[in-house]
C-alpha cells in the first residue's frame, strides 16, 4: 500500500469542496473561507460562506435559510454530533457574531454530520424553547434558537437534491459514486475537488468493488484515472509533502525519545536511515547495533514513519 493510501484522509477539507459543489450555480455570488479561526489559540469554525450580494436567493434545500453570514460546522464519518458539540458551535456563533458586529439577524448556523444525532434530536425535542423539524430528508430545522439553525444528517439526504454531500461518507452507494465520478470533470472547471475526491475514492474504493459488477480490472482502470485527476489538481502532490512532513516530525520526535535509551547519536542515525529507506543490515552496522536491535527499534517508529 504507497503513503498516499496510508495517509489520513482530510474529512474537512473534502467537505469544503463538496459545499462548494452544491452550491455551483451560486459560486459567483458567495464568498468562502476555511477555518475561520477564533482567537490565536485552537478555537476555529470550519467554514463560513458569506454572500456577496445581499439579495441573492439560493434555491438549494439546505441553504433556502442563508443570510449574510453563514456558519458551517461538519463532523467526520467517524465523529457524533453530540449535545455538548451543539452547544460548541452555538457558541462559536456568537462569538463570531461578536468579533465581525455583524447583527444577529444577519447569521445562520448549519451543523453536518453523517451518524444520525440521536441523543441530540431528543434532547432538543424535549426542551420545550425549541421544536425540531425534519423539513426534507435529513435536513432538521431548529427553531427557537437566536438565530437559524439546521442540522444535515448527509447519509439521508438524496441523491437528486444533494448528491455531493451525500457521497461524502463511507460505504457511499455505487450508483450515486459513479454519477460523482461522472459529474467531477465538468465541477472541476469552477471548483478544486482533490481533496474531496481523493477522500471518496481511499474510503469507498474496497466497498464499491464489492458491491458493483466491475472487475479488478475495470476497478484499477478507474482507480488510475482518479489518481491521474489528483495530479493535474496538484492535490496528490499537497499531501505527500504534509504527509512527509508531519512523519518526519512524529519520526524525530520518537527518535529523541529512544536517544534517551540508545545515544543521541545511535538514535539519529537509525531514525534518519529509516526515513531514507537504508538497509537494515547497513544501519546496524553504521550505528554499532545487532540487526536485532535495529529491527525491534524500525517496528516501534512503523507507525509514525
Amino acid at each position: 500500500m504507497s503513503k498516499l493510501e496510508t495517509m489520513q484522509l482530510d474529512w474537512h477539507s473534502a467537505f469544503y469542496e463538496a459545499i462548494q459543489a452544491e452550491l455551483l450555480e451560486y459560486l459567483p455570488h458567495l464568498r468562502f473561507q476555511q477555518e475561520y479561526h477564533l482567537n490565536d489559540q485552537p478555537l476555529r469554525i470550519d467554514a463560513i460562506i458569506i454572500k456577496a450580494e445581499a439579495g441573492i436567493e439560493i434555491k438549494k434545500n439546505f441553504a433556502e435559510n442563508f443570510r449574510g453570514h453563514n456558519i458551517i460546522e461538519f463532523k467526520s464519518p467517524d465523529d457524533s454530533l453530540t449535545v455538548s458539540g451543539y452547544i460548541k458551535a452555538i457558541g462559536y456563533a456568537c462569538i463570531y457574531q461578536a468579533i465581525e458586529r455583524v447583527n444577529y439577524n444577519d447569521i445562520t448556523l448549519t451543523l453536518v454530520c453523517t451518524k444520525h444525532p440521536r441523543k441530540l434530536l431528543k434532547d432538543l425535542n424535549e426542551n420545550k424553547l425549541f421544536r425540531v423539524e425534519e423539513k426534507y430528508p435529513g435536513i432538521y430545522v431548529v427553531e427557537g434558537e437566536r438565530f437559524p439553525v439546521r442540522i444535515i444528517e448527509s447519509k439521508r439526504l438524496t441523491a437528486e437534491d444533494n448528491l455531493w454531500l451525500k457521497c461524502l461518507r463511507k460505504e457511499a452507494d455505487w450508483p450515486d459514486l459513479e454519477k460523482v465520478l461522472q459529474l467531477s470533470a465538468k465541477a472541476q472547471e469552477q471548483v478544486n475537488l482533490g481533496a474531496y475526491l481523493y477522500a471518496l475514492l481511499s474510503a469507498n474504493r474496497e466497498y464499491a468493488l464489492e458491491g458493483s459488477k466491475m472487475s479488478k480490472k475495470e476497478m484499477k482502470e478507474i482507480q488510475e484515472m482518479w489518481e491521474t485527476l489528483m495530479v493535474r489538481t496538484g492535490y496528490k502532490e499537497r499531501v505527500m509533502a504534509e504527509g512527509e512532513a508531519k512523519g518526519e516530525a512524529r519520526g524525530e520526535a520518537r527518535g529523541a525519545a529512544l536517544g534517551k535509551s540508545l545515544g543521541v547519536s545511535s538514535a539519529l542515525t537509525i531514525v534518519k536511515g529509516l526515513q531514507k529507506n537504508i538497509p537494515l543490515t547497513q544501519l546496524a552496522e553504521e550505528s554499532g547495533m545487532s540487526l536485532g536491535e535495529v529491527e525491534k527499534i524500525r517496528s516501534e517508529l512503523l507507525p509514525v514513519m
